[in-house]
């Protein structure tokens, strides 16, 4: 959290680059923009008053963005059965998976990630073809 105010007196004081803040803190340019981008959408000013905690200071900066954890998993034996039909797609069954609840559902690439892993650990059913008749006469 204190990386919150070190990163806003870097750049507001001492007038650092993007770069030169990440190298200071040891964090990517990426978490320094995102700070410094989401400090200017909040309606807080620099210098922030005396009295500001660094817990108020992140929920100010941060709000919005109390994400749920849990995942809703998917029904992958169903999804199994489903890929097997003519035409349907990753793709399309995500979408359906979406549409129940967005805020609990999983991105594409982790859904797909997830069917890949449980896909893994089903048995695969062993296929024999039938001998071949060779006629010796």
């Amino acid at each position: 959290m204190s990386k919150i105010k070190d990163t806003l007196r870097l750049r507001f004081d001492a007038g650092l680059s993007l770069r030169d803040i990440s190298k200071c803190l040891s964090v990517g340019p990426a978490t320094v923009s995102e700070i410094l981008s989401r400090f200017a959408a909040s309606e807080l000013t620099w210098p922030l008053p005396e009295e500001f905690s660094d817990t108020e200071l992140e929920a100010a900066v941060y709000r919005g963005r109390n994400v749920s954890r849990a995942k809703r998993q998917p029904d992958f034996y169903e999804m199994h059965q489903e890929l097997k039909r003519k035409g349907m797609t990753k793709l399309l069954l995500w979408r359906e998976y979406r549409e129940k609840d967005s805020a609990t559902a999983y991105g594409y690439t982790q859904f797909c990630e997830h069917y890949r892993s449980w896909r893994k650990t089903q048995k695969r059913s062993m296929r024999q073809l039938p001998a071949k008749v060779i006629d010796a006469t």
